[in-house]
């Protein structure tokens, strides 16, 4: 479904926020408007029990927003967070995987308000499990689309 290619996406998050190149992230774009991001366990992410510091986990849920977005190709608008909820089922110990559904409908529909009205909001629900497909994490969040200035 990504308009721009997978690599270039990757690559503005990463310049445009830095610590996803400090957590070793990557992106993935399955079919159907699966979107995943990818973190390995390492010492620098972990809190003084052991798992994976939760502000971590926060932000590889939150960073799937604005990989939506850039996906979709729509130019000359922004994406905020205006809100996101967490809740921890299970302590994280492993690589991590968040991932999110956005599909080609969600995108037009997106376009379609963009057109009509100038602004957007949409929700997103996210889950970052580990590697044994375990839910660690559930998310919901959601996004303004903006112009930008």
């Amino acid at each position: 479904m990504a308009a721009i290619k997978p690599e270039i996406i990757e690559q503005l998050c990463k310049n445009s926020v830095p610590l996803f190149e400090f957590l070793n992230v990557s992106f993935e774009f399955l079919d159907d408007g699966i979107f995943q991001c990818h973190m390995p366990i390492e010492r620098k992410v972990s809190n003084h029990l052991g798992s994976v510091y939760a502000g971590v986990q926060w932000s590889l849920a939150e960073v799937l927003g604005g990989i939506v977005f850039l996906s979709s190709g729509i130019n000359g608008y922004v994406p905020i967070l205006k809100s996101m909820s967490i809740d921890f089922t299970k302590p994280a110990l492993t690589d991590l995987i968040s991932e999110v559904c956005f599909t080609s409908r969600d995108v037009d529909k997106m376009k379609k308000a963009l057109d009509q009205e100038g602004r957007y909001n949409f929700e997103l629900l996210s889950k970052v499990k580990d590697t044994s497909g375990n839910i660690v994490a559930t998310c919901h969040a959601v996004y303004a689309i903006r112009k930008t200035r």
